[in-house]
């Protein structure tokens, strides 16, 4: 696919800045930004154990570039970003313990980073949002349903969903899991009232129309499939078989 070929090339290309000179710390940044963003497009790809080498990869190298400089806040923000999709990927790959122990790290991190200056928007969004519903994830993986409702609630006690209509892909994504999360609780203790309400929330986040995002895309093809809810937007036979991100993998210890 040519958006991961896009990135390996970049990869590439800061490892030979490396070789002209191995204290290049702007090649060092730039190559873990390339690493977790090439694990994000392979768990577009469903590519799960892909994923977690080559965030494990980004991490590494970007924590390393942290010993240097711990009070540089963007290496901070990209150690987060890195340790979130090694979580996901985690969690794809059905190692559930470790992605509670990256996702673990990752929380306190963002939490850290944010209490440093409450006014940067997008560390709450981009760092805290999907830590915290994966933590939900993973505690619903981990078979510990009654804790992964109390998070549940946090998640809609602290954060507030976009009334503008205009979330970004992320944020709208977390709120969507979240949703999708409590419904197969629900479902599972046969709660089908709640059930479908939480179906039904996690459907109406979804954009109307023009879904280019692959996890969106994932979720609505989950909730075509799985629940028959009306309204929901159609995917493209075209773009259904491009989408290879596995949402029931995330869900599949509540399945039932």
């Amino acid at each position: 696919p040519g958006a991961l070929d896009e990135r390996r090339r970049e990869a590439a290309l800061y490892q030979s800045l490396l070789a002209a000179d191995p204290n290049d710390s702007k090649a060092k940044e730039g190559r873990s930004v390339a690493q977790f963003r090439s694990a994000q497009l392979q768990l577009e790809m469903g590519s799960a154990s892909q994923a977690v080498s080559m965030a494990t990869r980004s991490f590494e190298g970007i924590r390393a570039l942290q010993a240097q400089d711990p009070s540089n806040r963007l290496w901070q923000e990209i150690a987060i970003k890195a340790a979130n999709t090694r979580a996901e990927a985690l969690m794809m790959a059905g190692d559930w313990d470790g992605a509670r122990q990256a996702n673990e790290w990752a929380l306190n991190s963002a939490n850290k980073l944010v209490s440093l200056d409450r006014t940067v928007a997008n560390w709450r969004t981009d760092c805290v949002l999907p830590a915290r519903w994966m933590q939900i994830a993973i505690s619903d993986g981990m078979k510990n349903a009654p804790a992964g409702r109390v998070l549940a609630a946090n998640f809609a006690r602290d954060f507030a969903w976009s009334k503008d209509g205009k979330p970004s892909e992320d944020e709208r994504f977390a709120w969507i899991m979240v949703d999708v999360l409590n419904g197969m609780h629900w479902r599972s203790i046969g709660d089908l009232g709640r059930a479908e309400a939480s179906f039904a929330r996690a459907a109406s986040r979804l954009p109307s129309n023009g879904i280019t995002d692959a996890r969106l895309l994932a979720v609505a093809q989950y909730l075509n499939r799985s629940q028959q809810l009306p309204g929901l937007p159609q995917v493209a036979p075209a773009m259904a078989s491009r989408v290879r991100y596995d949402v029931g993998a995330l869900l599949n210890s509540q399945r039932g």
